[in-house]
């Protein structure tokens, strides 16, 4: 008996119940005739699908999920645990329209996720002021708009336009002429003592004498999504929220296939970070290389990238960081595009967990890292599943 093994794009078969009792397959314009009582079984391969051999290519979900946000797929964050990524990056404007907040009130400005998925502001974020009417994507940590100094005095800096020149304080507190160690030569000096001698980064988002520290549990609000409504995702305060630094690293390292399903990439012309779904089938015209060092190999137009977001995929910008009223986009060699993006979890003292990604030609990376919280990073908000 023979076992038939099949890979083929287009392939029609039709079983004879006449005397002949034949097996009839036309194969890419090809006929092949052989008696039924030869064939013991006959299997098909996609060469669309994935293989053992070829783990590059997911196992597709044959029937995804239809709860997605605006087409985005799913992403696992922990055993059991699912979200969908928000449709661009967060953006917010202090002078246009009012939104409502998770304690019920209303407040000037406007929130909005980013028309495209590559989208981003840039050096326009070197105007960021409470009168500014433009929109802004680069933020300080926990600056969702929630004050809560009353229990958290050291809070001080919560607004969306917070910028980090307010936090920076090097104080000089005493000075002394110290004439002990010249006594031979009668020479003095001047010594100074400093209540702090580098920058003092106090005042955005949970200190860390709250209950927690990190944006989530009782200091939920000072998470972006979670204390806003997002006049294009739902425009309901509570619906989004930002990766702990553990779901960051549980969608780049831990789920399966995690290593196959994120890589540097040019979508429209734009530097960025493309990450996949759990159940991301590869459409056919389209090629992937996973975790290149470099931001050219996969390179794609807005026609390939629709097909690609089609999928559940989503992009992050390469969208530079903001230190006080500067904004880089390349790292400070000037080598690399770079892109950070906040986490909700707590540093060491006063400093957040962020991911960044700054590969190009010579060396390529995405990395976890504690960022002063006062520096200005993008922020992607994701909804539970």
């Amino acid at each position: 008996m023979k076992k038939i093994f099949i890979l083929a794009t287009m392939v029609a078969l039709t079983l004879s119940i006449s005397a002949q009792k034949q097996m009839h397959i036309w194969m890419d314009g090809s006929a092949l005739k052989l008696s039924i009582n030869e064939v013991d079984s006959v299997t098909f391969f996609d060469p669309n699908a994935s293989t053992p051999d070829d783990p590059n290519i997911p196992e597709p979900d044959p029937t995804p999920d239809p709860s997605t946000a605006n087409g985005i797929g799913i992403f696992s964050v922990a055993e059991g645990k699912t979200v969908s990524f928000a449709p661009g990056n967060l953006q917010f404007n202090a002078v246009q329209g009012s939104h409502l907040r998770a304690d019920g009130t209303t407040a000037k400005g406007t929130w909005r996720f980013a028309e495209n998925q590559w989208d981003y502001v840039g050096e326009a974020n070197e105007n960021i002021a409470e009168d500014y009417d433009g929109w802004i994507d680069l933020f300080g940590w926990g600056t969702s708009g929630y004050d809560n100094t009353a229990n958290d005095p050291n809070a001080i800096f919560y607004q969306p336009w917070s910028s980090s020149s307010q936090s920076l304080s090097t104080i000089k507190i005493d000075s002394t002429l110290n004439c002990d160690m010249y006594e031979i030569t009668g020479e003095c000096v001047w010594e100074y003592t400093y209540m702090n001698a580098a920058y003092y980064d106090k005042g955005y988002g949970p200190s860390s004498d709250m209950q927690d520290a990190g944006l989530y549990g009782t200091s939920a609000n000072y998470d972006w999504g979670v204390y806003n409504a997002i006049s294009n995702g739902g425009n309901q305060a509570g619906l989004w929220r930002t990766l702990t630094s553990a779901e960051w690293e549980y969608i780049l390292n831990t789920r399966k296939n995690a290593e196959y399903l994120h890589s540097p990439a040019t979508v429209n012309g734009v530097c960025g970070y493309i990450i996949l779904p759990d159940n991301f089938k590869k459409p056919a015209d389209i090629t992937w290389t996973k975790q290149t060092n470099d931001f050219s190999t996969n390179t794609y137009t807005t026609d390939q990238w629709s097909l690609l977001e089609s999928t559940g995929a989503i992009f992050l910008p390469a969208a530079g960081v903001r230190s006080d009223k500067v904004v880089q986009i390349k790292d400070f060699s000037g080598a690399s595009k770079w892109g950070n993006y906040w986490s909700a979890s707590k540093g060491y003292e006063t400093e957040a967990i962020y991911y960044y990604f700054m590969p190009n030609m010579k060396r390529g990376y995405d990395y976890f890292n504690e960022g002063n919280t006062h520096w200005g990073y993008s922020v992607r908000l994701v909804k539970d599943l």
